[in-house]
């Protein structure tokens, strides 16, 4: 029977555990730690990570759409990815349904880390996001945005795509929306038909597929992007644009990555046929591959055409509908390449990588360059990262054991807060303020104080209305509907302000209160209804009818009209500080007995015990692996 992993077994034991209500440093560390250990498991198992890395409108995300025959990327015109696009490839033809996407916005600690990078300042530097979004600095429009994006998606919230897009958040540069700033990765679990790519050459390792934001001139977030994914590469794809002039724009190498060059826009060089300009890409493209060599892993070289491996013009317009012009140009230099090929003469390694491509676009060249690097040293591929987790994950479990609160500290506060509670006036004194307003707002607003205006005349030097034609337009108001929308719109506001006041008492080890609302209104708010309407009624008749003036002269004043007006709105403010009078004391009991029935040791003593075995696991990891070394 296979020996399960005990990392996996501690990944589920973590995730047992809400550790919202701790400090953004506690969260951010145990979030990173979660996420080393479950790279841990897959790479324990075996995984090979393949980044894609080039400038804007290299066809970098062209490339991967032919290396792995799928819609997951975005192609077309100019810079398409904005966020690192992690790709998790899984053997097998799928569902027939899009593949699933995962969006992972930064935690809090995260999003200060890139917004240290974007700003230049060293990691230690203690200052938070909110003040470093207040330095004066070219790449301060991406902390504000950060910081914008944090409220509107949280921070450490993991999405699916559409519910992700529904809350407005945009993925690359011509989407509409926001939070591109704050997002971590985009993971996409990726069915590979094995007639596309067969995935055999991997064995049991997953194949991780990364593709980068493209690098445009002053891309100071995608730089930043690039480097948080670069230093987990095993197989760099340095897509580079060839042009007539011989310039190339290649991408840095990660640190211990095999390079592989691959050549793309094939139709830009001038003319195939001129042996001169060949020439000089050839010299180009050998010194760079020198250079990039120079690591100790020699770099090597294929060439890629998306028309070419469309392989006629319908196909090429459902690969790439925004391009499909490029087809003719395309074609006519397919032909001059092929001419270059009969012709015969010895071919640098340009020109072979070339003429690999004439066929199939290039693509079997590619996923047989990254089989034989995979395999060429399988050892290291995952000997290497685990070294780098385990470091990692160690130093992320002292960081945590250090952050968790001191249980006899947090009691003292859960005291402070339960008494604070007990004595605030908040919850009341909002209702109060909410029901005056949205007593005048409803009986103020109604249209028939418009009509009743229009009856009023000047008579004997005041304004003056007929009394009988203001009641009868008065008698017309729902007074019933009025109160029921007025108790609507009390709840809601007042939900909403008890939440607000929750998250006064929220502090960091104490867990989070949350104010849950009543789904709907109280038990009482129908006979209050009623009761109103009729009230209203008998208010407006001892008013407007049986006021001795009104009927020996059959005029009201407008005076008079005012003060049925506010006595309406006094009366129906009344209702509504009776009926949600209970709603604001059980917000406060509530909020109480969060603090009554806290309980620090247990949970953190049990948090402290599982981060400790976490350590132990890993420190017993490390230690096998030395002695085997």
């Amino acid at each position: 029977m296979k020996k399960r992993d005990p990392i996996a077994r501690v990944v589920r034991d973590l995730e047992r555990f809400d550790f919202s209500g701790q400090t953004p440093v506690l969260q951010d560390n145990v979030a990173r730690l979660r996420d080393v250990l479950e790279q841990m498991v897959r790479v324990r198992a075996g995984e090979v990570r393949i980044v894609a890395l080039g400038q804007a409108a290299s066809m970098k995300s062209t490339m991967l759409r032919l290396l792995l025959g799928s819609d997951a990327l975005r192609v077309g015109p100019g810079a398409v990815t904005v966020a690192a696009t992690e790709m998790r490839l899984v053997q097998g033809t799928g569902s027939g349904e899009p593949p699933a996407v995962r969006v992972l916005t930064l935690t809090e600690e995260g999003a200060r880390r890139r917004a240290r990078a974007l700003l230049g300042l060293p990691q230690d530097d203690p200052r938070t996001l909110a003040e470093l979004a207040s330095l004066s600095h070219p790449n301060q429009r991406h902390v504000v945005a950060m910081i914008e994006a944090g409220r509107m998606f949280g921070y450490g919230t993991p999405y699916t795509l559409d519910d992700y897009r529904a809350k407005g958040g945009a993925l690359a540069f011509d989407d509409p929306g926001t939070g591109t700033e704050l997002v971590a990765r985009v993971i996409v679990e990726l069915p590979v038909p094995p007639e596309v790519w067969n995935l055999r050459w991997a064995g049991n390792r997953t194949v991780v597929v990364v593709d980068t934001p493209g690098r445009r001139q002053g891309s100071a977030l995608e730089d930043v992007i690039i480097a948080e994914m670069q230093d987990r590469a095993h197989i760099a794809l340095l897509a580079v644009s060839v042009a007539s002039g011989g310039r190339l724009a290649v991408p840095e190498v990660p640190p211990g990555a095999y390079p592989v060059l691959v050549a793309t826009k094939l139709d830009h060089i001038d003319n195939p046929l001129n042996a001169n300009e060949l020439e000089t890409h050839e010299g180009v493209i050998a010194s760079v591959l020198r250079d990039l060599g120079t690591s100790g892993r020699p770099a090597r070289l294929v060439a890629i055409s998306g028309p070419w491996a469309a392989g006629d013009q319908e196909s090429w317009a459902r690969f790439d509908p925004a391009n499909v012009g490029v087809w003719h140009s395309a074609e006519l230099k397919r032909d001059k390449w092929r001419e270059a090929q009969r012709q015969g003469g010895e071919a640098g390694p340009f020109r072979e990588a070339v003429f690999a491509a004439l066929d199939d676009g290039g693509v079997a060249r590619l996923q047989r360059v990254i089989a034989e690097l995979a395999n060429d040293d399988p050892g290291r591929l995952d000997e290497e990262e685990l070294d780098r987790l385990l470091d990692l994950g160690l130093e992320l479990v002292d960081q945590a054991l250090r952050e968790l609160p001191d249980p006899g500290e947090l009691e003292a506060l859960a005291a402070k807060q339960r008494e604070r509670a007990t004595d605030d006036p908040a919850p009341i004194a909002a209702l109060r303020e909410i029901a005056a307003q949205i007593s005048v707002d409803q009986v103020y607003g109604a249209a028939a104080w418009r009509s009743v205006r229009q009856t009023f005349q000047p008579r004997q030097d005041q304004w003056l209305g007929p009394a009988e034609e203001v009641g009868a337009i008065l008698e017309t108001v729902s007074f019933a509907e009025l109160a029921g929308e007025a108790a609507e719109e009390t709840k809601d506001q007042l939900d909403e302000a008890l939440s607000d006041w929750y998250g006064e008492y929220v502090r960091p080890g104490l867990g989070e209160p949350v104010w849950r609302p009543d789904e709907e209104l109280p038990a009482a708010a129908g006979p209050a209804v009623e009761q109103f309407d009729r009230l209203a009624r008998q208010l407006l008749r001892r008013l407007v009818l049986d006021f001795d003036e009104a009927m020996s002269t059959g005029w009201l004043t407008f005076r008079k009209v005012a003060r049925i007006r506010d006595e309406l709105a006094k009366l129906l403010e009344r209702l509504l500080l009776a009926l949600f009078e209970d709603t604001a004391v059980r917000a406060r009991n509530d909020l109480i007995e969060h603090f009554k029935d806290f309980k620090t040791e247990a949970d953190d003593s049990e948090m402290a015990g599982l981060l400790d075995d976490i350590r132990s696991d890993l420190l017993k990891l490390a230690g096998a692996r030395a002695d085997r070394d």
